[in-house]
């Protein structure tokens, strides 16, 4: 009986579609009428952890001023969304996140501004705390609001092309048949188990690893 030649002609990653740049995202400190300095750098840390875990934006550094006194270095008179664009602008940045919490009657009120500095468009998402141990909670909930839930991270995948001579030989995945040689795959990182067949040849039947 004749002998198959396999070849694995070429393993290799599949790159990610061309996409635009991540957004860059300036978010200032965590503003409140009743929180401790130090909540509030906890808070805002909590706010930038949620965040960096969205691929489409770039965060920049968090500025260390007070938002207020960012919006008289401005030269506004309010905090609003022409102001926060403002900012932005001066910044280099394309959003801006800007996040208030107030205490009233035991509970806790959160608002977020997140403002396009180029259209200023705002989206206003709130949210509500029973203690302030959750408020870090309500804010994640009010980020996605605007943001949607985390993404999840796609599995990469590696290209592998399967070639015998002569061709047209079955070619089987796990004991799934793939198609005739030559055969290219889309697989995930993990162990294989490949097998070619071929009517007047001895069958093949080796391990494939694909690396991430």
């Amino acid at each position: 009986m004749r002998f198959l030649s396999v070849f694995v002609l070429s393993l290799f990653s599949i790159a990610a579609a061309a996409q635009d740049g991540p957004a860059k995202l300036l978010v200032l400190r965590v503003a409140s009428n009743r929180l401790s300095p130090q909540d509030l750098t906890e808070l805002t840390g909590q706010v930038t952890a949620k965040l960096s875990k969205y691929p489409n934006y770039q965060l920049l550094p968090v500025p260390s001023e007070d938002p207020m006194d960012m919006l008289v270095d401005a030269g506004c008179v309010e905090l609003d969304s022409g102001c926060l664009a403002t900012i932005g602008k001066q910044r280099g940045a394309d959003r801006v996140l800007y996040t208030e919490v107030t205490e009233k009657a035991g509970r806790y009120q959160i608002l977020l501004r997140f403002v396009d500095v180029k259209t200023k468009e705002t989206q206003s998402p709130e949210g509500e705390a029973e203690t302030q141990q959750k408020a870090g909670q309500a804010m994640a909930g009010a980020i996605e609001k605007v943001l949607g839930p985390e993404p999840v991270k796609e599995p990469a995948l590696s290209r592998v092309e399967i070639s015998s001579e002569p061709l047209g030989a079955e070619v089987y995945l796990d004991g799934e048949f793939v198609g005739l040689t030559p055969v290219s795959l889309k697989l995930k990182a993990g162990s294989y188990g490949v097998k070619l067949v071929k009517v007047g040849y001895q069958g093949m039947a080796f391990p494939l690893v694909v690396e991430e």
